[in-house]
C-alpha cells in the first residue's frame, strides 16, 4: 500500500510541475488581469512614474505615495510603496497620512534631524493606526517603504519587506533590507520578547505573520515592530533611479534585474512611468500572484552634491571623483508638481 502512494503522490508532483509550467507560459500570452490603481492626491511630478495592479490576488492591499516637490521646494521630496496584509485598511490609512505626519515634523521642516522625523513618523502613525483598529477589532497590517529626500541627500526608511533599490551607474544598490522572520536579527529580537518563529509554509511570527515589521498588526504588536530601518546617501553623479516596490515585484526580480528593465527605458520624457509598468509586467510575466506595485524616481534633479543636511554622510572625495555615466550625464528634468503645498495632498 506504501508504494501505491509514493507512485500516487510522484504522478501528482509531476502533474503539478507540468501545470505550473504551462501556467507560466500561457501567462505571457495573456494581458494584466487588473488596469495601473491610480491613487488620489499622489503628486509625482515630471520626475516620477508608479504602476500598480491587483494582479492574481483576489483583492488590492498595495498603494503608494508620492510628493514630488514639497511645498513647491523642488529639492524635497517624499515617496513610498506600503503592502497590506490581511486587509486594505492599514495600508490606506497609511498612505494617507505617514508622509503629513513626517512632512509637517518640525524635526523635518527644519531640517532638524531628518532621520527622526522618518522614525517617529512611522512611530506615531503606528500609535495613531492601532487606536483606529482596536475598537474596530481590524487586525490587519501594511509593510511600508518611504524615501525622503532633502538637500542632496537620500533617507530610506523600511518596516517590512517591501524593498528600495538605487541605481547607480547601472549597478544596484540596495538601499532596504526585509524584516523576515527568518533574518537572525530578528529573530533573536522576537525571541527575546517572548514570541516564536513558527516555520508553517515558511518562517513566520508566531506561525501567522511573514513580515517582523510593520504598521499594525495589533495582534502581534508585542513582537511586531513599527520602528523603521532607515538608510542615508548623499545623492551624487551617476545616481540614476530609486526605485521603491512591493514584494510581488522582489518575489520574482533581483535587484539587478529591476535596474536593468528601469536603465533600458532610459531617462526619455515619461521614461519613469514607463519603466515602473515594464518592471511590473515583468514580474507578472515571471509568475508573481501577489499585488504588484514599482514607483520609480529620476533622481538627477534631486542630486546637490554642494549641500549636506545634518545627519547625512557627506560625500567623500572618492565619492565625488566618480566619473559621470553616460546614461546620467544629460541635462535634468525640474521635478515640479502642480499641487506641491502639502496642506491639499
Amino acid at each position: 500500500m506504501s508504494l501505491v502512494w509514493i507512485v500516487l503522490v510522484s504522478i501528482f508532483l509531476i502533474w503539478l510541475s507540468i501545470l505550473g509550467r504551462k501556467l507560466l507560459v500561457d501567462r505571457a500570452k495573456f494581458p494584466l488581469p487588473t488596469e495601473h490603481r491610480p491613487i488620489k492626491g499622489a503628486q509625482l511630478g515630471d520626475c516620477a512614474g508608479v504602476w500598480s495592479i491587483q494582479g492574481g490576488r483576489a483583492h488590492m492591499e498595495d498603494t503608494y505615495q508620492a510628493v514630488a516637490s514639497v511645498d513647491g521646494d523642488p529639492s524635497r521630496a517624499f515617496f513610498a510603496v506600503y503592502d497590506g496584509h490581511g486587509g486594505h485598511r492599514a495600508s490606506d490609512y497609511t498612505a494617507q497620512h505617514l508622509h503629513k505626519i513626517v512632512l509637517q515634523s518640525p524635526m523635518y521642516k527644519f531640517e532638524d534631524d531628518p532621520v527622526m522625523a522618518l522614525e517617529n513618523g512611522f512611530k506615531e502613525l503606528d500609535q495613531n493606526w492601532l487606536k483606529l483598529a482596536t475598537p474596530n477589532n481590524w487586525d490587519d497590517g501594511s509593510t511600508a517603504v518611504a524615501a525622503l529626500i532633502t538637500g542632496g541627500t537620500l533617507f530610506v526608511a523600511n518596516a517590512g519587506d517591501s524593498r528600495a533599490v538605487l541605481s547607480h551607474c547601472g549597478k544596484a544598490v540596495e538601499m532596504s533590507h526585509d524584516h523576515k522572520p527568518a533574518r537572525e536579527d530578528e529573530k533573536r529580537r522576537i525571541e527575546k520578547l517572548g514570541g516564536r518563529i513558527i516555520h508553517y509554509g515558511t518562517w513566520r511570527v508566531e506561525g501567522v505573520l511573514a513580515v517582523t515589521r510593520a504598521i499594525g498588526d495589533r495582534r502581534l504588536k508585542r513582537f511586531v515592530s513599527a520602528v523603521p530601518e532607515i538608510k542615508m546617501r548623499s545623492l551624487k553623479e551617476g545616481d540614476q533611479w530609486l526605485i521603491l516596490a512591493s514584494d510581488g515585484v522582489w518575489d520574482l526580480l533581483t535587484p539587478q534585474m529591476a535596474v536593468d528593465i528601469v536603465c533600458s527605458v532610459g531617462h526619455t520624457k515619461g521614461g519613469a512611468q514607463l519603466a515602473a509598468r515594464r518592471v511590473v509586467e515583468a514580474a507578472y510575466k515571471r509568475g508573481s500572484m501577489d499585488n504588484i506595485t514599482a514607483l520609480v524616481v529620476d533622481l538627477r534633479s534631486y542630486r546637490s552634491p554642494h549641500v549636506n543636511v545634518p545627519g547625512s554622510i557627506p560625500s567623500s572625495p572618492a565619492a565625488s571623483s566618480v566619473a559621470s555615466c553616460s546614461s546620467s550625464s544629460s541635462s535634468s528634468v525640474h521635478c515640479s508638481s502642480p499641487a506641491s503645498s502639502l496642506a491639499h495632498g
